[in-house]
């Protein structure tokens, strides 16, 4: 994923909002799911909650890179500043 986010033309660096709302919901639908499996056992729930954690962040990854590397993708970008 690193080489992906340092390649790519595709700037994910303006999606902090985005990442914030998804991690919130996450969340969310884990404090659902554990409620739920009190009362029945819910399977599913359990593998659809792994599956969008691993995909929030695996582009959170992307993200945190292009953050860092900079290049391009120039939206927001760390500074020398940022690391003082």
């Amino acid at each position: 994923m690193t080489l992906f986010a340092w390649t790519t033309k595709l700037d994910f660096t303006g999606f902090r909002i985005y990442f914030m709302a998804a991690g919130i919901a996450l969340c969310v639908f884990g404090l659902a799911i554990s409620i739920l499996s009190c009362f029945t056992v819910v399977k599913w729930a359990i593998m659809a909650y792994d599956f969008l954690a691993v995909l929030l962040f695996t582009f959170y990854i992307v993200y945190d890179t292009q953050l860092i590397v900079g290049g391009e993708h120039k939206a927001y970008e760390f500074d020398i500043d940022d690391y003082c």
